[in-house]
């Protein structure tokens, strides 16, 4: 990459190595501050696995911004301000540091490629919060009372950032399906919210906001408050199809969920 560029609102200033990944010193052009940009290589971003595997690395190591640039991913690495007259120490910290992280990454995935029955549990990596859902507020209606409900359903990325996921394969920007009801319920605790019931799944559906989506046929999961169980909505075309009534421990391939929150 021809230098001085940029990616995102990062001007890129210094290349300081790699080949998988990239690793460049650059400028937050908003906030003024220096960090380290790092963007998997074209050739790696055209596999999937390669993917799933940086940007896992990425959200384990808590780093404060993602992002895509020509279809490459890319996340950030925040400096501190006192390190700026030693960068070239830093970088070679960083990078060494990188090269561990990488090493480790690949052992685990291996591990988990061997162990696909690693039980599903809260990360111990990543606390719950550090990925947000962007929500909308969907009005009071009568004697309905107004909520918050994400805008779409919770991806791989942000239920993988909670729960332990054991498939490394997993697309981070699709929908989390094959969810159970109970691990779809234990991902809304961790983040202090919960899941809509089916009146407010279709109030939010019916109405008709720009920002709530959904990505791809999927299904999702709702709670019926008169039975204190759950069942699956979904809209097709702009029809509401009949709700599926969903087991505890049952799972599919195109059942996800979103979360909603009071106000």
């Amino acid at each position: 990459m021809q230098l001085p560029s940029r990616i995102g609102k990062y001007e890129l200033i210094e290349f300081l190595g790699g080949d998988t990944s990239e690793m460049y010193r650059a400028r937050d052009t908003e906030l003024d501050r220096a960090v380290i940009v790092r963007i998997l290589s074209s050739e790696a971003s055209s596999d999937a696995q390669a993917r799933a595997r940086f940007l896992k690395e990425g959200r384990e190591a808590g780093v404060p911004d993602f992002g895509d640039h020509e279809g490459r991913p890319y996340f950030v690495i925040q400096m501190r301000e006192s390190a700026a007259p030693s960068i070239v120490r830093l970088s070679i910290v960083v990078y060494a540091l990188v090269l561990v992280t990488t090493a480790i990454a690949i052992v685990a995935w291996f591990s988990m490629r061997k162990a696909p029955d690693i039980p599903i549990e809260p990360s111990p990596h990543l606390p719950g919060g550090k990925i947000v859902s962007r929500m909308i507020e969907i009005p009071a209606e009568g004697a309905a009372k107004p909520f918050y409900i994400d805008t779409t359903e919770v991806t791989n990325a942000e239920f993988c950032a909670v729960i332990h996921c054991a498939d490394a394969s997993l697309q981070p920007g699709l929908s989390a399906v094959n969810v159970t009801v109970a691990q779809a319920r234990q991902y809304a605790s961790y983040k202090g919210e919960r899941l809509p019931t089916a009146s407010e799944w279709e109030r939010a559906a019916h109405a008709r906001n720009p920002a709530y989506r959904m990505i791809g046929n999927v299904w999702e999961l709702v709670e019926d408050p008169a039975t204190q169980k759950a069942e699956a909505l979904t809209m097709v075309a702009g029809e509401l199809k009949p709700p599926r009534p969903i087991p505890e421990s049952y799972s599919a391939p195109d059942v996800g969920f979103r979360c909603a929150r009071d106000p």
